[in-house]
C-alpha cells in the first residue's frame, strides 16, 4: 500500500491485531509523513478498498482510472499520490503521500 517506517508499521500491526483500530487522521498523517487535506481529529476505525469502505474506513486511490462516476465513497480518509489532483474529492479528507506502494 504504502511505505510505514518501521515503528509505525509496527504500530498500526498492534493496533489493528487487537481489533481495536482507533487511530486519528492526524497521528496517521505523521506516520505516513504525507500531507493531510481535511478533518485532522477524524478517528479511523478500519482499512478497506475504495469501493467497500465504510464510514470513516482508511482506503487508497493509486490511479484515477479507477474511478467511476457512480462510484459511492464513504471512506474516511483517502490515499492518494502527491502529485494526483485531487479537485474531485471535494468534501472528503484525502491524505498525498509520496509512494502509495
Amino acid at each position: 500500500m504504502f511505505q510505514l517506517e518501521n515503528y509505525a508499521a509496527d504500530k498500526l500491526i498492534k493496533v489493528a491485531e487487537n481489533g481495536q483500530m482507533k487511530i486519528t487522521a492526524s497521528e496517521l498523517e505523521a506516520l505516513v509523513s504525507g500531507e493531510l487535506i481535511g478533518d485532522k481529529n477524524i478517528v479511523l476505525p478500519g482499512v478497506s478498498g475504495l469501493s467497500a469502505s465504510k464510514k470513516n474506513d482508511i482506503s487508497f486511490l493509486e490511479n484515477l482510472k479507477y474511478l467511476s462516476e457512480d462510484l459511492k465513497i464513504d471512506a474516511g480518509i483517502i490515499f492518494v499520490a502527491a502529485d494526483m489532483n485531487i479537485s474531485q474529492f471535494k468534501n472528503k479528507n484525502v491524505t498525498k503521500v509520496s509512494n502509495l506502494r
